[in-house]
């Protein structure tokens, strides 16, 4: 038996099989030119951890000057599934050089920092979630002369509302739901 067999077998045992940072993800992060060296360089020493210690909890990677923050409760498997989406997949792909751009239900900021390292000039971020709002203040805070919060929500009408919290991070809402969402596979 080679020592990596024997030593994935014994991280198995200790932490199981589960994965959510992938070669694969990280083969399409390394691609991506807005991550910069630094943040492709902490992709990697996290899909690292994750073979020697487990999948991790949270996490800060780099973007300009920026750390985007993933997990801190229990949605890491979700937020690095969207960092991913957003930074090597590429929905939101677009011309943002000098561009204002506003990102209602900003999350934890990944479209923010997606935007602003493709060359947008301002970003601004509305997020009604007091936690996630905080994570993206500290996100924002490196680049904040061109990275504006708001903690709020936004609407078709002047008012108030109630914001009805959802036990995922991603999917809080202003709108009552029956069924809320599921945790992500593995969270």
């Amino acid at each position: 038996m080679s020592i990596g067999r024997y030593a994935w077998g014994l991280r198995t045992r200790l932490v199981g099989a589960r994965r959510v940072i992938t070669g694969a993800d990280v083969a399409e992060l390394a691609r991506s030119p807005w991550l910069g060296w630094r943040g492709r360089l902490h992709v990697r020493a996290l899909h690292v951890q994750e073979l020697a210690l487990g999948p991790p909890t949270r996490a800060r990677i780099p973007i300009g000057r920026a750390h985007i923050e993933l997990g801190g409760d229990t949605s890491f498997a979700i937020d690095w599934k969207t960092f991913v989406d957003v930074f090597a997949a590429e929905p939101y792909a677009a011309d943002y050089r000098g561009a204002h751009v506003l990102d209602v239900g900003a999350h934890k900021g990944y479209f923010g920092a997606y935007a602003l390292a493709r060359g947008a000039s301002v970003v601004v971020s509305f997020e009604p979630s007091t936690v996630n709002h905080r994570t993206l203040e500290r996100t924002a805070r490196a680049v904040s002369t061109c990275w504006l919060t708001r903690r709020a929500a936004l609407g078709e009408e002047a008012g108030s509302g109630t914001l009805f919290l959802d036990h995922t991070s991603w999917a809080h809402s202003l709108v009552r739901v029956e069924r809320p969402a599921r945790r992500a596979s593995g969270s």
